[in-house]
């Protein structure tokens, strides 16, 4: 019984051990496929590292500068929505420019006709072309169409006193002086100017010397002053040098007590020069994206380029002769005609909205540069100003609608050298502002470097991609990818020494060899792509610093054109 035990224990032991055998034999058959399959894979991804890696190989330039492209694409953005509010602005200032303009026309088209008839009336009074009687119906019927304004007053008196109707004529003359006595006055010096009756003219010239405050004057004050000019008072010696004499001691007197008289002119120059509306057109692109100081670099290459425009004006308007009419009579109309077109108080109101959207478009919709130039040029003509105020004024108007170019020369031959001061100051204030370095970015990394600098900071920018190569890998999303794949590929490895499994220990080992492989090629990838944003990097601060130079050369150029704004004002006389 016992032998039949022992025999049965040995015949199970025996098919125990059968049976292992057996399962060892499959686990060897399955460990010879997977390392068949293994090489069958590794083959796989060879070639899908040939396929699919060259595919990576042509897009690694863009995905060096990705980072980059960010703040190319945030800079562009910003550029964007400044170049769209800047149209937006220019937009509504040309629909507004419209407006005023069709306003203007429509409220104002009597005082343009009352202008036209009044010249005509002067001209034609003396010289029997048109019937006295068809004159006179014109003048009444613009008359009734504008009797709010001073002028049509005054036309109405010089057209009864024509006709011998004297007490009429006084009447309206009384209503024009009550309306405007400082034009009316002017009106008649000039008209009794005109038909030679000096007496009378010198009545008027007084006149206006007892009612006008050369600390309060309006626009009508230079109307006198271009008939001075104009030689309207020649044809007597003792009036014309009394007027002479009159103006003289008036601006003899407002320099006396005026405090920094001559100092208003050098201030008015510089804040002239600094508000003047230009931009340079040259571009650097290199430097407008890396270059924080950017626009300052263009803002003050803009202020230089001004000298040549200024010099230019200058020597120009120090040069031309004007040509005065031959006549007595027709220098007379010239003048008239500028004062009967001077703008009216309700004409100002829309004017000036007119003028302060010409500025927006002139400034391409930039409402800061346009409200400064408005301000400098419009903002106070409408209101009573002293002798001082006024002549600054008239050196810097650039409307001859407003202020005529005869006047304008005569104001900057008095006051010449305390403008040429405010110009040159003006050239200093932009060149303390030249940097001598600028600050720079390439690729993240920051830099403080001038135009020859480049040698000095290239290890520095080559050492910072050397520095960060680790970051650069890691920050890659296929490094991560096949990082992750190997880390798990050990994670079932290591499962498999505490519980073993075919198919784990199959998975872990595959994975630890595909994705390690991969992450190889692509580490290997991701450093070549490292090395062209380095080379990318290093042509790009060359080229930066290449158009640094350029910009420096440009700005002294520019620059060299302030003296000639000086040569420029030695010629006014």
């Amino acid at each position: 019984m016992a032998d039949n035990e022992e025999y049965q224990r040995e015949q199970q032991l025996l098919r125990e051990i059968a049976r292992l055998e057996a399962e060892n034999v499959m686990l060897q058959a399955e460990l010879d496929t997977a390392v068949q399959n293994i090489a069958v894979v590794a083959d796989n991804v060879d070639t899908m590292s040939r396929d699919v890696l060259d595919d990576v190989l042509a897009l690694r330039t863009h995905t060096a500068s990705v980072d980059e492209s960010v703040d190319v694409v945030k800079r562009a953005i910003e550029d964007l929505s400044h170049r769209y509010f800047l149209f937006k602005n220019l937009s509504t200032a040309s629909k507004n420019l419209t407006q005023c303009t069709e306003e203007y026309y429509t409220r104002f088209a009597y005082f343009h006709k009352l202008r036209r008839i009044t010249l005509g009336y002067v001209i034609g009074l003396d010289n029997s072309i048109i019937s006295n009687e068809t004159l006179r119906k014109e003048v009444e019927k613009i008359y009734l169409q504008n009797t709010d304004y001073w002028l049509a007053y005054a036309i109405a008196a010089v057209m009864l006193w024509a006709n011998d109707e004297k007490e009429a004529a006084l009447r309206a003359v009384r209503k024009s002086i009550a309306m405007d006595v400082c034009k009316t006055d002017i009106f008649f010096l000039l008209i009794n100017l005109r038909f030679e009756r000096l007496d009378a003219a010198k009545d008027w010239y007084l006149d206006y010397l007892d009612k006008v405050d050369i600390t309060a004057l309006t626009s009508e004050y230079q109307y006198l002053l271009e008939a001075y000019l104009a030689g309207l008072f020649g044809a007597d010696p003792e009036f014309e040098q009394y007027v002479s004499g009159n103006f003289r001691s008036s601006i003899e007197k407002i320099n006396a007590v005026s405090v920094g008289f001559s100092a208003k002119f050098t201030a008015r120059a510089r804040e002239y020069a600094q508000t003047y509306l230009h931009r340079t057109e040259h571009e650097l692109p290199t430097l407008a994206e890396t270059c924080s100081d950017y626009e300052l670099l263009i803002w003050l290459l803009g202020r230089a380029e001004c000298n040549a425009i200024f010099a230019q004006h200058y020597a120009e308007l120090a040069q031309r002769t004007e040509p005065y009419a031959q006549t007595q009579a027709q220098r007379v109309e010239d003048v008239l005609y500028n004062l009967i077109n001077a703008y009216d108080d309700a004409e100002w109101k829309v004017i000036k909205r007119q003028k302060y959207n010409e500025a927006v478009i002139a400034a391409k919709g930039n409402l800061g540069e346009a409200r400064a130039q408005y301000e400098l040029q419009y903002a106070n003509l409408d209101r009573k100003r002293g002798l001082d105020e006024m002549m600054v004024d008239w050196a810097f108007s650039d409307d001859p609608t407003i202020t005529n170019l005869v006047i304008k020369r005569f104001a900057i031959s008095l006051m010449r050298e305390p403008i040429a001061r405010g110009f040159a100051q003006f050239a200093q204030t932009y060149r303390d502002k030249e940097p001598g370095t600028v600050h720079i970015t390439v690729d993240g990394y920051a830099l403080e470097c001038g135009e020859n600098d480049f040698h000095k900071h290239e290890d520095a920018l080559a050492g910072h991609y050397a520095k960060d190569k680790l970051k650069h890998a890691f920050q890659d999303t296929y490094v991560q990818i096949f990082s992750l794949v190997v880390l798990a590929s050990l994670v079932l490895l290591s499962i498999t020494a505490f519980r073993f499994s075919p198919v784990t220990l199959t998975i872990g080992v595959l994975g630890a060899i595909v994705g390690g492989f991969v992450l190889w090629r692509r580490l290997v990838e991701v450093g070549k792509i490292l090395e062209e944003r380095k080379r990318l990097g290093l042509r790009k601060l060359q080229q930066a610093l290449e158009e640094l130079a350029i910009w420096r050369d440009l700005f002294h150029e520019a620059d060299a054109h302030a003296a000639e704004v000086a040569e420029a004002f030695s010629l006014f006389e």
